[in-house]
């Protein structure tokens, strides 16, 4: 069974994919992916747009590929959901900012 755990750094909050699995009679728990501070909806949006810039390099690139190819796995493997509503969502925060950094761009280009 896996679940979206979160842990408190330094004061900040991080999400990490884990499961839980038995040993020797005693319950572990084994961490899948690291999401940072994203969801897992942002996660596969951002990576992947991550992942498409090759402005970033090429290691940089296939580093976020990967991350993007591992979270999949774990979406088709039903042990992480991400909805279609999730996505929407995103997106829109997404499509907002970039919206808004046009905006400042432009406010500097004059």
């Amino acid at each position: 069974m896996a679940f979206i755990r979160t842990k408190t750094v330094n004061g900040k909050e991080y999400a990490q994919v884990v499961e839980s699995y038995r040993e020797e009679g005693k319950v572990r728990q084994r961490g899948l992916l690291h999401l940072g501070d994203y969801s897992p909806a942002k996660a596969l949006i951002y990576w992947q747009a991550y992942a498409d810039q090759p402005g970033n390099g090429e290691a940089r690139c296939r580093h976020y590929a990967a991350k993007v190819a591992r979270l999949k796995e774990l979406i088709h493997e039903g042990k992480v959901k991400v909805t279609a509503e999730d996505m929407r969502q995103v997106e829109e925060e997404r499509a907002a900012g970039l919206r808004k950094l046009e905006e400042i761009t432009a406010k500097f280009a004059r």
